[in-house]
Order: structure tokens, then sequence, then C-alpha cells
């Protein structure tokens, strides 16, 4: 698992791949600019933190900004696990075990 990601992201830093899906698409389409992805992401977090403020739920501000960090240290750990087993786990049906929901 790990020299695969690893030589992934060694040939992409080069510039080198053997997808021919990927080449066609780097051929046809230009990359879209990294201020794009950045005004998505301030956007997104912004939106998500008016609609936590205004609006009247359970969730404050703080709990939503420790979600985010919580979701971004977790997803990386479960993509891994979906790329070796092809199987993406239920988060919230294993969330309901751990606190014996039922």
């Amino acid at each position: 698992m790990g020299a695969d990601i690893v030589a992934t992201y060694k040939s992409a830093r080069k510039g080198v791949f053997n997808d021919r899906h990927h080449e066609h698409m780097v051929k046809h389409y230009k990359e879209a600019p990294w201020w794009w992805y950045m005004i998505v992401l301030v956007g997104s977090f912004a939106l998500g933190l008016i609609v936590v403020l205004k609006n009247n739920i359970t969730l404050s501000a703080w709990a939503y900004v420790v979600a985010l960090i919580v979701g971004c240290v977790i997803a990386p750990f479960v993509s891994f696990h979906y790329h070796d087993n092809n199987f993406q786990p239920l988060i919230s049906t294993e969330h309901n075990h751990l606190l014996e929901i039922r």
C-alpha cells in the first residue's frame, strides 16, 4: 500500500502518468488555478459558519471547527482503507456500535 502511494506521488510530481485516461484529460483540459480551490475552501467554511451561527441548531461554532478538523484527520485513513480493501466502512454504523446506540 505505502509503496504504491509513494510511487504514484513521485510520478505525479515528475508529470509522468501511466494512465491513458489521465493523459487524455491533461491534453484536452487545463488545470484549475490554485486560487479557485482556495475561494471554494474559504467560501464553504464561511457559509458553514454562517449557518451554525445564524440558525437555531445544536452545533456551536467551536464544535463546527472541531468537527472539520476531526474529519480532515479521519478522511485520509478511510481513503487508505478503501484503497487497500476496496471497501468503505460505514462511519455512522461504527459510531453507533462504539456508543452502543441501537
